[in-house]
């Protein structure tokens, strides 16, 4: 054949026909269950009388289980069943007075799990190892109900306790820093180093060490100090005897004079005093400075200046 002669069509295999896939079957779908709904773990309190009642029946029941005045032992458990029973329903009430049902199947009980009430409440057929179950079980239930007011007062009770603490802080340290400031020493004034002249003196122990001068048994004892000349005064400080007989140095009186015979009164102190007394008066211009006890008595103090 020669190179110019046209060479035969060669024929190309037809293609294989399309075959659709068989449909896949599609599976049902089923809404996944809804979660049980826990009970609640804590329950409000929207009925505060029935919580008294079942509080007060609770302890009602006790009473007949565990006192010898109460039924004898034939009548004691049925007589407790039935008070039970009613603080189980005035319990229930107290959360939830909507509640529609025996009290034994509300909710509630669900919460106190290992210790539900026991089926044989149900039945009323308790022994009296039920009815105790069943008792210990009520009352686990009341505690818990009770659980939120009682953290509430406890909370408030050590709040309580707190501020009383921190008062009681408070008032001691300002008691010990009143007690400072009282019993402190005085800055020296007028009279420091001075010598005291006074209207008699005991001859024998006054008894206190701290004593500043002790007189004796007289009417109108007095002390008296010379301030070496006319010196401005506005204020005595004294502090009494403080192991006895504080009461001798009252009335006490303050005078001044120029010429120790003429003496004019500037205060007087009819009170009873400790340490430190101050006792001010108007300012005046003297020499001379008298402490004097207005009857029969002892003079005896422990500090005496003056400003």
């Amino acid at each position: 054949m020669s190179d110019l002669e046209p060479k035969p069509a060669v024929s190309e295999p037809a293609p294989a026909p399309v075959v659709a896939a068989p449909p896949v079957p599609v599976a049902e779908v089923v809404a996944p269950a809804p979660p049980p709904v826990p009970a609640p773990t804590s329950w409000n309190v929207q009925n505060e009388v029935a919580l008294a009642k079942a509080r007060g029946l609770m302890r009602y029941v006790d009473s007949i289980l565990f006192s010898i005045d109460e039924p004898p032992e034939g009548g004691r458990v049925l007589a407790a069943s039935i008070v039970l029973e009613r603080a189980v329903e005035a319990l229930i009430t107290s959360i939830d007075p909507t509640f529609v049902g025996p009290s034994i199947d509300h909710a509630f009980w669900l919460t106190l799990k290992p210790q539900p009430l026991p089926m044989a409440w149900r039945s009323k057929r308790e022994t009296e190892s039920e009815l105790l179950e069943a008792r210990k079980v009520a009352w686990a239930g009341l505690s818990t109900i009770e659980a939120p007011q009682r953290e509430k007062t406890l909370g408030a009770a050590k709040r309580a306790a707190k501020f009383i603490v921190l008062a009681g802080v408070a008032f001691a340290v300002v008691i010990g820093i009143a007690s400072m400031v009282r019993n402190r020493p005085q800055p020296p004034g007028l009279l420091a180093g001075r010598p005291i002249n006074t209207s008699s003196k005991l001859g024998r122990d006054p008894g206190s060490a701290k004593l500043l001068f002790h007189t004796e048994l007289e009417f109108r004892p007095w002390a008296e100090w010379d301030l070496g000349a006319p010196t401005k005064l506005h204020e005595v400080v004294v502090s009494n005897r403080s192991d006895c007989c504080d009461e001798r140095a009252l009335p006490l009186v303050v005078e001044v004079s120029d010429d120790r015979t003429r003496w004019t009164e500037v205060a007087r102190r009819t009170e009873a005093f400790g340490a430190n007394m101050q006792i001010p008066f108007k300012e005046i211009e003297a020499r001379y400075l008298r402490l004097r006890v207005d009857r029969e008595s002892f003079l005896h103090l422990e500090y005496v200046e003056a400003r």
